[in-house]
């Protein structure tokens, strides 16, 4: 069946700043510098000065930079790590790849986000970090779990894969914790031409450590333009990956951090017209609290009879999703961590009825308007 309306539009993401975009990508292939060359260190640094931080290590994707963030903390095996029980499964991945075993915690209802109470009711003395996942796009209660993270000492990252440009009291996300890692992935607020992740942070023995471990455990520097001329590639001293991102991605980021607030700014208006349109129906909206801003990478509705709603929007040619369900304790692989089905029963009540809707910046206002009244028409 084919898509009029998808729920992202990433070719768009390239047509909008045509021009712009082939300029930056013809430099990097002018000058050859495909690995770590100057886009990376640019790309970088922009993005921490926008997040307010000090430090960015860009790398091949979200989970990678929640892994690399989480090594460069001092995570390992033995330690526990906590997150939400309805996070993607890259956030799980990520912390299992550094030997920390992963608890689940249930989340609050109206904004989908992490609950500080069930974080609190988690911790054990193997308790070392709590991985906040700003979902959806909008930033966790982070306040809260800050006082928690400071009662226990904790370590807390914020996992902003789908909140680029988002707030929190005035501060972005990427602000907000220890460090924070974000995806840069085609279809997320922030996205390239394919997979790519960044982590921020102000901790500077954090972010030395990071850029070490995406570079092959060297402590040289991995940057093209820093290195003088014929020299050697350094000694590995720690173990560590190639994890390093492409210099044409960096430069396509470029691009798009740009343009990343007006394309914000468009998003908050489609949202606005779900907000007016859907308010008149038997469905529950995205709550925002009034300390923060939304980046909205998708909008998030619940409803009854969800998935024939979803069937007949796509038969309209209108993609929805449901991200993301079922919940990481309902997935056949997290069978071992001996979690049962009723235990997360907030997370397990919100995979139930949610719907994604389109809200990216190609999407036009008669577009959103059309998505509500079919919405409003099906139930």
């Amino acid at each position: 069946m084919k898509v009029r309306i998808g729920l992202y539009d990433t070719t768009m993401n390239y047509r909008r700043y045509q021009d712009e975009m082939d300029a930056a990508l013809h430099e990097v292939l002018e000058h050859g510098d495909f690995e770590m060359g100057d886009a990376v260190r640019q790309f970088e640094r922009e993005f921490a000065a926008y997040c307010g931080v000090q430090f960015g290590i860009a790398t091949t994707s979200g989970t990678m930079a929640l892994h690399l963030a989480l090594r460069a903390l001092g995570l390992g095996p033995g330690d526990e790590v906590i997150t939400a029980a309805n996070t993607d499964v890259g956030t799980v991945l990520g912390i299992e790849h550094t030997g920390a075993t992963v608890r689940l915690a249930d989340i609050e209802e109206a904004t989908f986000n992490i609950d500080p109470k069930a974080v609190e009711a988690c911790i054990t003395p193997l308790t070392r970090a709590i991985v906040s996942v700003h979902m959806y796009g909008l930033p966790a209660d982070m306040d809260s779990l800050s006082a928690v993270a400071r009662r226990h000492d904790l370590v807390l990252v914020e996992d902003a894969a789908l909140a680029a440009g988002a707030s929190y009291k005035g501060r972005k996300a990427g602000n907000l914790g220890d460090a924070a890692i974000f995806s840069t992935a085609a279809g997320k607020v922030l996205g390239g031409l394919g997979s790519g992740g960044i982590i921020v942070t102000n901790r500077e023995e954090a972010a030395r450590l990071a850029n070490s471990l995406r570079h092959y455990g060297r402590d040289d520097t991995p940057y093209r333009t820093e290195r003088a001329p014929g020299t050697q590639p350094g000694v590995t001293v720690r173990f560590g990956y190639n994890a390093r991102l492409d210099t044409l991605q960096a430069a396509a980021l470029r691009v798009r951090l740009l343009h990343l607030d007006e394309e914000l700014a468009h998003r908050r208006t489609i949202a606005r017209i779900y907000d007016e349109r859907l308010g008149r129906g038997a469905l529950t909206l995205p709550e925002v609290p009034a300390e923060s801003e939304h980046a909205y990478r998708t909008y998030v509705i619940r409803l009854p009879n969800r998935d024939r709603v979803h069937r007949r929007l796509l038969e309209l040619g209108i993609e929805t999703g449901l991200h993301y369900t079922p919940p990481i304790h309902l997935h056949p692989y997290w069978k071992h961590q001996g979690y049962r089905e009723g235990q997360f029963p907030v997370a397990e009540r919100v995979s139930g009825d949610l719907l994604c809707l389109p809200c990216h910046p190609s999407l036009t206002e008669e577009q959103a308007h059309e998505i509500a009244g079919h919405i409003l028409t099906a139930l």
